[in-house]
């Protein structure tokens, strides 16, 4: 959790369950007056609609929204109070919230590069004038940033935004540089997963690429070359000739005893827009050890090189020993 999910958290239970004695409106504004009004507003942001007897947004309102979506997602995230004056802390109510917040919804997700995922709100009623209200938008701390603003209104477009005490100002360089390094990257590495005892004494073993990390390894690239007793299959990871990634090089090859082709070295690359999500896992191909080494040691080794748009080469030798094959089986 973060202060400005706890926060909104707070906030919208103000709908369902009040302070005693009082309505949604009052407990949303005796918070925003008595706790927030002391502190800094790092974390939220009040915001009167420019025209509260409508429920569209006006070109002041999506300024307001933009700089507030790409600032908060920027930074550490934040809440936006819609109908709350920022000095008075006064109630300015909108009339039928419940549209005008689904509005907030829709174009606050198309108004950055890249979109701000997880963007949530809800509302608070006002007293009297029924359907009208207060509008809250939680903008998370992005994954991904910096969010530059998209929409086309001046003074506003093409900018990266962060929030700067109780305000949002325009990114500096240094900001950026700090942003950029801030995004998630991908970890990609290889698992090797025992398929089980064969009745001919062949051992064949599964070669698996999963991305560890939080970002998303686009382009991904492995290479193996393994060492005697095995060798990696000529058809792939289905036994039909498919391969988790396109072949992109491997060496003539040797027979394996009088029915199919192994190589000792291979390579593999992805195609445009193939990706690997961050937690998935993804199958390549299959290593085999012929029956005719039967009586070696089980241990597998291999050399690998392994990369992905943005993450460097890594190459390394692995052993993988007998008892850990044997334990990847029983999972």
């Amino acid at each position: 959790m973060s202060a400005a999910s706890d926060l909104f958290d707070v906030l919208r239970a103000f709908r369902t369950s009040p302070a005693p004695g009082i309505t949604p409106q009052q407990s949303l504004l005796d918070y925003c007056q008595r706790v927030l009004g002391g502190i800094e507003s790092v974390h939220f942001d009040f915001k009167s609609k420019a025209d509260p007897t409508s429920n569209s947004l006006d070109e002041s309102d999506k300024k307001n929204l933009a700089k507030a979506v790409s600032g908060f997602a920027n930074g550490a995230g934040g809440v936006l109070v819609w109908g709350v004056e920022d000095k008075s802390i006064a109630p300015i109510p909108i009339k039928d919230v419940s549209r005008f917040f689904d509005a907030l919804l829709q174009v606050g997700h198309q108004v950055t590069s890249p979109a701000v995922p997880s963007i949530d709100g809800d509302f608070i009623p006002a007293d009297g004038a029924t359907g009208s209200g207060f509008g809250l938008i939680h903008v998370p701390e992005s994954d991904l940033p910096p969010h530059r603003v998209v929409l086309k209104l001046g003074g506003i477009q093409n900018h990266y935004f962060v929030r700067s005490g109780s305000s949002f100002s325009v990114a500096t360089h240094s900001q950026l540089e700090d942003m950029f390094g801030r995004r998630p990257r991908p970890k990609l590495t290889v698992e090797f997963l025992y398929d089980g005892p064969r009745s001919d004494k062949e051992i064949w073993i599964t070669v698996v690429l999963e991305n560890k990390g939080r970002g998303i390894a686009r382009y991904p690239f492995l290479s193996l070359d393994v060492y005697r007793p095995y060798g990696l299959s000529e058809h792939g990871e289905d036994g039909n000739g498919k391969f988790g990634l396109p072949v992109i090089e491997r060496d003539d090859g040797f027979r394996h005893g009088h029915t199919f082709k192994m190589h000792r070295s291979m390579s593999f690359g992805s195609q445009e827009g193939f990706a690997i999500h961050s937690g998935m896992r993804h199958r390549i191909t299959k290593i085999c050890r012929s029956p005719e080494g039967a009586h070696d040691t089980l241990d597998l080794k291999v050399r690998v090189r392994i990369a992905a748009e943005g993450v460097p080469l890594q190459v390394y030798e692995r052993v993988v020993t007998e008892s850990e094959l044997v334990s990847s089986f029983q999972r």
